[in-house]
């Protein structure tokens, strides 16, 4: 079995390769996976014939112009790397395995920097560079309704064009820990939050979920001996997992307080986001706001993919504790 998920770029100038000598885009292996390589500007002459339901092609010409790579998965090569009981699985089931793969690497992707770009179908049983070879009716396109219809929020670490090797080295270095997570139901429910960005909404909606996901993580809780609610708790917790120094960790405190009142703004339904849609330049707050809360929440999922699990309740009591220790005559 053979896959190829499509890559649709938001902005057709963007690139991902790393380029060969000869200045042409080059081939990126991802062992356990499969390869990211471009798609070439071919013909696309009886294409048409070769997809097994007529209505298919529809749905494909209406990315095709903008499809600008492909990340092939051939299942030979995954027998190599997950061993031979792979292939006792029900192709239902092997391609429920590769999708979540999938999932995990173009996260890592998104975290480090290379986030114009959306999955709208794959191929299977062939690859873009090879379609119009395929016998006619033998090729089974899927379509992935959810993120059809491009149009993301900006992410807060500047788009990249070229990976380096220290991108490449890192998303390797992570493939199997996020695999590992993504069977974690808590994990995967904060990861969806990124279908929300890709999909015209009102911010209300995108803001409240990445907030949603924060919280999730941090497992922020009220304290009614100290009189202290989620707000609180949630700030001490995002300073000490993400703050260096003390003159960092009071920022991130101070910081989210006000991106924490944005989040409360959209979920009990202030004015402040009406008629308001994302991606509106002239709404250069509320961009900021998503920006700025969406890097925090980046920044998170970053720590916990490194640290291999998820943070564990008893040591963010203590963080939110030495937290509240060393800043405690800031709350005189």
């Amino acid at each position: 079995m053979k896959l190829s998920f499509l890559l649709r770029s938001i902005d057709f100038n963007r690139q991902i390769f790393t380029p060969n000598l000869d200045g042409t885009p080059g081939i990126i292996e991802f062992p356990g996976i499969g390869k990211l390589q471009p798609v070439p500007l071919g013909s696309m002459s009886g294409v048409p014939e070769v997809f097994s339901n007529p209505m298919s092609y529809p749905h494909f010409t209406i990315h095709m112009t903008n499809i600008f790579s492909e990340l092939v998965v051939d299942e030979e090569h995954w027998v190599e790397y997950w061993g031979e009981e792979f292939l006792l699985k029900t192709d239902e089931s092997r391609i429920n395995n590769i999708m979540v793969a999938v999932k995990g690497l173009l996260v890592l992707l998104r975290l480090r920097g290379f986030s114009q770009f959306i999955v709208p179908m794959f191929l299977e049983g062939t690859t873009m560079r090879e379609l119009n070879q395929q016998p006619k009716g033998s090729i089974h396109l899927h379509v992935l309704d959810q993120e059809h219809i491009p149009n993301p929020l900006d992410q807060p670490i500047k788009a990249k064009q070229i990976m380096t090797e220290s991108d490449l080295n890192w998303i390797r270095e992570n493939l199997l820990a996020i695999f590992d997570l993504l069977w974690m139901e808590d994990f995967t429910q904060v990861l969806d939050i990124y279908s929300l960005l890709y999909t015209p909404t009102n911010p209300r909606y995108t803001i409240s979920g990445i907030w949603s996901a924060i919280e999730s993580l941090t497992k922020a809780k009220q304290n009614r001996k100290n009189k202290t609610g989620i707000r609180h708790s949630l700030r001490c917790r995002c300073a000490m997992l993400l703050g260096v120094s003390s003159d960092e960790k009071w920022k991130y405190y101070e910081d989210i307080g006000g991106l924490y009142d944005l989040r409360s703004s959209a979920v009990h339904g202030k004015p402040v986001f009406e008629g308001k849609t994302i991606g509106n330049e002239n709404d250069v707050q509320t961009m900021l706001g998503l920006n700025s809360s969406l890097k925090i929440l980046n920044s998170l999922i970053v720590k916990v993919i490194e640290k291999r699990e998820l943070f564990k309740e008893d040591e963010l009591v203590d963080l939110q504790a030495s937290f509240e220790s060393e800043f405690r005559d800031n709350f005189v």
